[in-house]
C-alpha cells in the first residue's frame, strides 16, 4: 500500500500562483488565434470536471477543448500551455 506524507490543497494561490492567462497566451501564440478569443470561449464546466476526475483521457480533453476554442494545436503545444 502506498502512503502519503502530505497533501497540499492550494485553493487560494498560497503556494502556486497559477494563471490561466498564461495558458491562453501560449495557445494564442501557437495557434495564431487572438488571446481574447480564446479567453472568452474557455469555461470551467463539466468538461474540465470530467478531466480532473479522470473520466476522460488527456487526448479527449485536448480534442474537445480545441474544438470548443476553434483552434488547432499539436499535443505538445497544448500541453506546453
Amino acid at each position: 500500500m502506498e502512503t502519503f506524507q502530505s497533501v497540499i490543497f492550494d485553493l487560494g494561490k498560497v503556494v502556486f500562483d497559477f494563471s490561466f492567462d498564461r495558458v491562453f497566451q501560449s495557445w494564442a501564440t501557437s495557434s495564431g488565434t487572438p488571446f481574447a478569443d480564446i479567453k472568452s470561449k474557455f469555461v470551467f464546466d463539466e468538461l474540465s470536471d470530467k478531466f480532473e476526475r479522470s473520466e476522460i483521457s488527456s487526448e479527449q480533453f485536448r480534442t474537445l477543448v480545441s474544438q470548443r476554442l476553434n483552434i488547432k494545436l499539436t499535443d505538445e503545444d497544448f500541453d506546453k500551455g
